[in-house]
């Protein structure tokens, strides 16, 4: 067994025997929970709700009763900043000789943000002078799945997809590539099928199977809790040395908005257990995108994805042109997706407080 450090500051300054006689335990702990949160994971997909002991005049029954509404109020990171000393060898990550795996939930031509965002990653660390970068991507042999996610496009094969992938990097970011558009870029695929009911992708089978066995320095897990919805291998922190998670979706935001009546019930509980734990027992950081999202086990907030140029060229160019601009007016413009799971109608709910405050 190889003992190392990891990067919690919990883990701090303890001696590293007893460190990792920590991890054991606790990996020990989350392999017995493993099972049975499974299991209710899966009794709340399918709308079962626990009866309520002792019925509606329990202590159960009154808390749940008192559960709060959905609440989008920002909360804050577990640590602001990480300091110098925290950083370990293993999770320092400004050594561009290191070796790089980005395993990510989605790929093109579906043009959803765990999609594109691990894509530019990928290309920019490999055009930014990292020499070993490599990009999982699911591959989804299923026609049907195919014609769902990318409408006219389908490939008999997985190069046929990367040719796409790659043809779109070069468009979408010629700086992150050479003149001619090479890369050093390295692109795998391990098989997957598209659950309707989810809205998602998931893989078949263990996705560090198919990780060529020399890459085991850095993994950065796109969407880590998505990734290990299915999970039949090793740990991920047993295979790699520093495992960095991203996550970039509110799951329990949308359970939330998904249940009954919006409040806190079981399903939503049950996905906060489940959350939690994968990604403690798989990340050794994760990285939240906002904070928003509600604070996950080693979570650090950092916009890891930047703004890509293309949006800075529109309002360079004098910003949208759905109206003609008013003297006086500031230049801001907004660009996002039209959908409702963007929050639109908790915009709208505020939007008309204002305005009743107003008006009072």
């Amino acid at each position: 067994m190889r003992v190392r450090r990891l990067d919690v500051g919990r883990d701090v300054g303890l001696p590293i025997q007893v460190e990792e006689m920590l991890r054991q335990s606790e990996l020990e702990t989350k392999q017995a929970m493993g099972c049975s949160t499974l299991l209710l994971l899966l009794a709340a997909a399918r709308g079962w709700v626990p009866p309520l002991r002792g019925g509606p005049g329990s202590a159960l029954g009154a808390a749940r009763r008192r559960a709060p509404a959905l609440d989008l109020r920002p909360l804050p990171p577990l640590a602001p900043s990480v300091e110098r000393e925290f950083v370990t060898e293993d999770s320092d990550l400004s050594m561009t000789d290191r070796s790089v795996v980005i395993v990510t939930t989605a790929s093109l031509p579906w043009m959803t943000g765990t999609a594109v965002n691990p894509a530019l990653r990928a290309a920019y660390m490999a055009g930014g002078g990292y020499g070993d970068v490599t990009l999982m991507l699911p591959w989804m042999a299923d026609g049907g799945d195919q014609t769902t996610l990318f409408g006219s496009h389908r490939f008999p094969e997985p190069a046929a997809q990367e040719a796409f992938v790659r043809a779109w990097i070069a468009e979408n970011a010629p700086d992150a590539v050479g003149p001619d558009g090479s890369s050093s870029l390295k692109i795998g695929w391990y098989p997957a099928r598209y659950a309707a009911g989810l809205g998602s992708i998931l893989n078949l089978d263990d996705i560090t199977s198919h990780i060529p066995k020399q890459c085991d320095d850095v993994v950065i897990l796109e969407e880590p809790e998505h990734l290990n919805w299915y999970r039949n291998g090793p740990r991920w922190t047993s295979r790699f040395r520093h495992v960095v998670g991203v996550a970039h979706t509110n799951y329990e935001a949308y359970t939330m908005l998904e249940s009954r009546d919006g409040r806190v019930g079981f399903d939503v509980l049950a996905e906060r257990v489940f959350t939690e734990t994968v990604t403690r027992a798989h990340c050794d950081v994760v990285v939240q995108l906002s904070s928003t999202l509600r604070p996950l086990p080693h979570s650090r907030v950092s916009n890891v994805h930047g703004v890509r140029k293309k949006f800075l060229d529109v309002g360079a160019a004098g910003g949208p042109k759905a109206r003609a601009p008013r003297p006086g007016d500031a230049r801001c413009y907004f660009l996002g997706k039209a959908m409702w799971a963007k929050g639109y109608d908790q915009l709208l709910v505020f939007l008309g407080s204002g305005d009743d405050a107003k008006n009072k």
